[in-house]
């Protein structure tokens, strides 16, 4: 038997030597991400073993015999070797009478005694059916059970419990109950189990050693969940909690050397995210971090914030005084954070949560370790959990609400660049004698840094020279200060930086917009767009001036990105200039676009990617590479670097 690789970024990154001439190696720290585990009941410990990026056709239902795996998307059945090539494929496997009755989807599906069991629904997701599809050639073998509307209506997954041999189904939202059927009785209902607790969005099922795994993209505070329910008794136990994933589907359970429980994210792209999770075998002392709560989504620039990670001892002993400790460096490895706590007493199986010191990003990129201490432990292997920190210098891009704000009425959502939300003065045109201010909630942190600046993107017609838009700051939101001034016409979006030097120093320093006309003449008002906060003073934004001295590739901004994402890399200090290439590819090693082909001098560069093809073609939703490359001639690389970004339309 062919069993999945440990982890599917080194399977497509080793297919990317191949092709592009590159070999980049995912750290095994870096994929030990911080939302492995988090369990609500401290029953079952499960942590991540592999990712697999496999086809975005792969995205529904999940099922394997052993040799291959089975899956589903829309109306369509697929099956593939367990390193994803495919073998056979349904294009339309929804028999044309259910196609005849509106049936436009199928499932979670099982494999259960030599058959595939895949439960259809109608484009009203209603009328729950079941068929039964040959292994060989995915074809449908004319069964199908329709399952008593009386018991269910919806039927997004079905499970089949080889013990009983009856098959476990659901309603899709807010469900306190599942329904049996026995599968050597045409179907009929057995009995329902009621469940401890609610779940929903409930997309897939399996059972394994007794057990029932249901996978939810309920997306609560943890993330979208696994399940773990006892059938006999309806006991409900989160296992796994999985953050920042698009949309959980199917689930299957299989011993392999990928990992046990196999687990379908959807992105809605060309490519799918397929997890695998291992249950390591118990130990008399082990510690692990099991939960990252902070920093987690990208920081914003001089905004303070309080590390947070969550301690999970999984050893049969308890544990005593040992620490837990948190260390942050900068891009270049200087450690410019660390703080130390002690776990006074965990018992087995309990988890804690741990706080740390207060801390100010005032950079662009971090790594952040967190570990454990525990002279005992018996597995170091998952001690520590290191993470990659982007810190955002947009503040606010009004692309959702104006909740970030405190203001009257005089500002509103409305048109901002790149067709995407902005802030507006309302109403328009302005009054006569307005005397309107908006003013960010939350407070900045600039008591490290010698200067600091706004960043501003603005279209205006006011009057000029009577009527402004002020730029001003406070420590006390009571004393404002005022850093600038708009007025006049400015009919295109233009980017306006404003200097907070003189509120470098303070560890509370408020921003806020003061709209001022006076009592003659009115015009449109004006439109704010893309708020940021830098180190650097207006016409020395910190590091571009500096030449810098390695080559350096970052991660593209914003990611996931729709419109547009700006990639920023770096040329160091040489004394001749160097051939310097930057290319698009997608996971299958194709060019999508050359972005950069030319020499250049040591400096700092940004280029756009608005997601075209070097056609000028837009590109599908999903997972991207993009590689820098400096040549020092006679095909020689003296430098390559090659990073994810994730494309969504």
């Amino acid at each position: 038997m062919r069993t999945a690789g440990y982890t599917g970024i080194l399977l497509v990154e080793a297919a990317m030597i191949a092709l592009i001439g590159f070999l980049q190696t995912a750290s095994a720290n870096d994929q030990r991400d911080s939302d492995q585990i988090r369990p609500a009941t401290l029953e079952d410990h499960w942590y991540r073993t592999g990712i697999d990026y496999i086809d975005g056709d792969y995205s529904q239902g999940v099922a394997t015999d052993g040799k291959y795996w089975y899956f589903t998307h829309k109306e369509k059945l697929f099956k593939t070797t367990y390193d994803f090539e495919l073998v056979a494929v349904n294009e339309l496997a929804i028999p044309q009478f259910l196609l005849d009755r509106a049936y436009d989807h199928v499932g979670d599906i099982d494999y259960f005694e030599g058959k595939i069991y895949a439960p259809l629904e109608d484009e009203i997701r209603k009328n729950a059916v079941v068929c039964v599809y040959d292994t060989t050639n995915l074809n449908y073998t004319g069964k199908y059970y329709a399952l008593n509307q009386e018991d269910q209506t919806h039927g997004p997954w079905i499970a089949a419990d080889p013990q009983t041999r009856y098959f476990y189904t659901s309603e899709f939202s807010n469900v306190t109950w599942l329904n049996a059927y026995d599968s050597q009785k045409n179907f009929a209902f057995v009995r329902q189990v009621q469940l401890s607790r609610m779940i929903t969005r409930v997309q897939g099922g399996v059972f394994y050693d007794g057990f029932l795994y249901l996978a939810c993209d309920c997306g609560d505070s943890y993330g979208d969940n696994v399940y773990k329910v006892d059938v006999s008794s309806g006991n409900v136990t989160r296992i796994i909690s999985i953050a920042n994933t698009d949309e959980l589907e199917g689930i299957e359970a299989y011993e392999m050397d990928s990992g046990i429980l196999h687990i379908m994210s959807e992105t809605g792209g060309s490519t799918n995210i397929f997890y695998h999770y291992e249950k390591p075998e118990p130990l008399a002392h082990n510690v692990r971090i099991s939960h990252i709560k902070s920093p987690r989504a990208t920081p914003v620039i001089f905004k303070p914030i309080i590390p947070e990670a969550t301690v999970h001892n999984i050893g049969e002993s308890d544990e005593q005084d040992f620490r837990i400790s948190c260390v942050i460096t900068d891009s270049i490895g200087n450690e410019i954070y660390r703080d130390s706590q002690t776990v006074s007493n965990i018992a087995s199986y309990d988890s804690v949560t741990v706080k740390f010191a207060s801390w100010v990003p005032v950079e662009k990129q971090y790594r952040c370790m967190f570990f454990t201490e525990l002279s005992s432990d018996l597995n170091t292997d998952d001690d520590t959990v290191r993470l990659n920190i982007e810190v955002s210098n947009i503040i606010d891009n009004f692309d959702n609400n104006l909740e970030k704000w405190d203001f009257n009425d005089g500002w509103i959502l409305s048109i901002g660049r790149n067709n995407t939300n902005g802030l507006a003065s309302n109403p328009r045109p302005y009054e006569n004698n307005t005397d309107n201010a908006i003013r960010y909630l939350t407070h900045f942190n600039l008591e490290s840094v010698n200067a600091a600046c706004i960043s501003l993107w603005t279209k205006n017609r006011l009057e000029d020279g009577k009527d402004f838009l002020y730029v001003e700051a406070s420590t006390d939101k009571v004393n404002w200060f005022q850093l600038g001034s708009l007025t006049g016409q400015q009919l295109s979006w233009v980017q306006t930086l404003f200097s907070l030097q003189s509120f470098c120093g303070n560890d509370s320093v408020f921003i806020r917009f003061h709209l001022i006309t006076d009592a003659s003449g009115t015009d449109s008002g004006i439109r704010i767009d893309d708020m940021g906060l830098f180190s650097g003073t207006p016409t020395h934004i910190e590091g571009e001036g500096e030449l810098p001295q390695i080559f350096e590739l970052f991660q593209n901004f914003p990611n996931p990105f729709n419109l547009q994402t700006v990639i920023s890399y770096e040329v160091p200090v040489f004394s001749d200039l160097r051939s310097i290439t930057l290319k698009i590819y997608n996971l299958l090693g194709q060019e999508i676009r050359t972005l950069v082909n030319e020499p250049q001098p040591a400096g700092k560069y940004g280029v756009t990617w608005e997601g075209r093809d070097n056609d000028g073609r837009e590109v599908t939703s999903g997972i991207y590479l993009y590689q820098l490359r400096a040549h020092m001639g006679l095909g020689i690389d003296e430098f390559s670097s090659v990073k994810k970004m994730v494309y969504l339309k």
